[in-house]
């Protein structure tokens, strides 16, 4: 059994065997061989704060003023989007309004077409035109009677189809409703227009 920092041996050539004993340095060099090395950490002192209760307070005042006027910009700035909002809502209203007022003419005689539909009378328009305008009209009527609401959440993409869409049903001449009835409604089936 070999003893505490004795090694043993064994030659090569001949096959025997030999203890070997380190030196003294030699057992100095190995002594702390795996043992757990903790490394120091310098510890610094926490800073002092060198400033006056007055002086706290007042950096402390200051920086609630700091909060209270960026709360105060980001207020203003979300009040003045929404006040841009609520000008193009006005400004589209003057737009809406009449297109409304010149087709409402137009969608009651499309009303005696279906109702001579379901009586079986002649027909000025075919079903499949006024189903389609008649879903147009809807869709047209849901926004204007929504527009306060639904106007908040259009982009600014939304806005240019609108008012196209408002510009090119305006263009459209609805004199001579009762003969031209049929032109007029392919003119607007033609537009392909969706604002939803």
């Amino acid at each position: 059994m070999p003893k505490e920092f004795s090694v043993t041996a064994k030659d090569a050539f001949t096959s025997i065997r030999y203890r070997i004993t380190p030196s003294k340095e030699s057992k100095a060099k190995v002594k702390d061989a795996g043992k757990i090395r903790y490394k120091e950490i310098p510890k610094y002192a926490r800073p002092v704060n060198q400033r006056s209760r007055e002086e706290t307070l007042e950096l402390q005042q200051q920086a609630q003023e700091d909060v209270s006027n960026l709360s105060l910009l980001a207020r203003l700035t979300m009040e003045r989007t929404q006040l841009e909002i609520l000008h193009r809502i006005k400004e589209y209203r003057v737009l809406f309004d009449p297109v409304i007022n010149r087709l409402y003419p137009l969608f009651q005689k499309l009303n005696e077409d279906d109702r001579n539909e379901d009586l079986g009378l002649p027909v000025k328009v075919p079903g499949e035109v006024r189903e389609r305008l008649w879903s147009w009209w809807n869709a047209l009527n849901d926004l204007y009677y929504d527009f306060e609401e639904r106007g908040h959440s259009l982009t600014n993409k939304e806005w240019r189809i609108l008012k196209g869409a408002l510009k090119s049903i305006g263009k459209i001449s609805l004199s001579n409703l009762n003969d031209r009835l049929l032109d007029i409604c392919s003119e607007l089936e033609a537009l392909d227009l969706n604002y939803s």
